[in-house]
């Protein structure tokens, strides 16, 4: 039994038993607290105070209360989750916006027109959304309370009745009476929710009235003048298209791919040194017992020839054709004359793989030369000599 302490006042001639219990006695630190001093509750002393310095403060606990508009100061560092995102992001957000929206109708009913691909439209007194599907307006889903749109695409119908077309770029929130409507400024920014698995950032550039894309979790493609820091130029439509072997090298797209390898010709020449007679059939021309032949080492097609002689041609005709094994290659754009009009050289050249003239690797590429009995030279007289190039891509 706790100890007790007994002692009798005097009142009146009576005798009154006070008792005491000293378990019950408060500690200078408890009294202290009591009295709104400088009292600090601790492990043994519970008593708390509006003047212990652990109070919060209206501010603090408005900030632990996570309202929006809570500002901390030097004394005051409680901050809320709204106001870091704010400071870090310099960013006024907004709730997240459930659909992107191309076209707003004022008056009841289905819209009308055509739609383009994944246009929607709000049709605001019925409360329903409409989207694009097989190239018609098809309904997806009534707008609930909460729900927000943001009208941030331009429409491209400007002939139907499928509503307001031009971008207001206000981001709408139905309420149970209608809906309100936010006017964006510089900083506004949101989530799409319907764009994308994870749904796209965007935020408003003031200075163009658009809505663009940013952070980590949008496409690639969205982004804009990136230059050349740190390897990050793109490549242009033409020069990408050359990349995936879709065009031929151009003046303007200047990449080189592995399809590219049948627009590069190899040259194989021909001599005929010892000049070309009159009404001569010559294949595969012998210089000192030399057979001049080129052996091909992989499958492809003769693309071009070029003549050329040591003088000018003033009668008759020499014609020039490729050979294959010993065989001469009739094939438009791969033979070619000297005359009269062409009187010192002469070419022509055929696409890949369209002149006919196509070879197997391992055959043997040389070059025929048949002149007429009319053939002539200035100097010296039936003795011309002439060279022949054969252009040839491999596959």
């Amino acid at each position: 039994m706790a100890d007790k302490i007994f002692t009798t006042i005097e009142n009146g001639g009576f005798a009154t038993n006070v008792q005491f219990d000293e378990a019950n006695i408060p500690s200078v630190d408890e009294k202290a607290a009591l009295a709104g001093t400088s009292g600090t509750p601790g492990a043994g002393n519970k008593f708390l105070t509006n003047s212990d310095p652990r109070v919060p403060t209206t501010d603090e606990n408005a900030a632990l209360q996570g309202p929006a508009g809570y500002t901390p100061s030097g004394t005051d560092r409680f901050i809320t989750e709204s106001y870091y995102q704010d400071k870090k992001d310099a960013l006024d957000w907004q709730d997240s916006v459930t659909w992107r929206i191309n076209y707003i109708k004022s008056t009841s009913g289905i819209p009308t027109g055509i739609p383009s691909s994944n246009e929607r439209c709000w049709v605001q007194p019925d409360g329903n959304l409409w989207e694009e599907s097989g190239g018609m307006w098809m309904a997806v889903t009534p707008l609930n309370p909460g729900d927000r749109v943001c009208h941030y695409i331009d429409g491209t119908d400007t002939t139907g009745n499928s509503g307001i077309y031009t971008k207001d770029n206000k981001i709408y929130t139905i309420t149970s009476a209608g809906y309100e409507e936010a006017v964006p400024n510089a900083g506004f920014a949101a989530l799409i929710e319907s764009e994308g698995a994870n749904g796209t950032r965007y935020t408003y550039n003031e200075s163009t009235s658009t809505w663009v894309k940013f952070d980590s979790l949008s496409d690639h493609n969205s982004l804009s003048g990136v230059a050349g820091s740190s390897e990050g130029y793109h490549l242009s439509q033409a020069q990408y298209d050359g990349v995936n072997n879709a065009t031929a090298v151009t003046s303007t797209n200047v990449v080189l791919t592995q399809s590219d390898r049948q627009r590069v010709p190899v040259r194989y020449s021909f001599s005929y040194r010892t000049g070309l007679g009159q009404s001569q059939t010559r294949i595969m021309q012998a210089d000192d017992d030399i057979l001049t032949y080129h052996l091909l080492p992989k499958a492809g097609s003769i693309i071009g020839i070029t003549v050329a002689s040591s003088h000018d041609c003033d009668g008759g005709q020499a014609e020039f054709k490729p050979t294959l094994d010993g065989s001469p290659v009739t094939a438009t754009g791969v033979h070619e004359k000297l005359d009269t009009t062409d009187t010192n050289d002469e070419y022509s050249t055929v696409a890949p793989g369209t002149s006919g003239a196509t070879f197997s690797a391992g055959q043997k590429l040389g070059c025929q030369g048949i002149t007429d009995a009319s053939w002539s030279t200035t100097e010296p007289s039936d003795q011309e000599d002439v060279s022949v190039d054969l252009l040839v891509v491999f596959d």
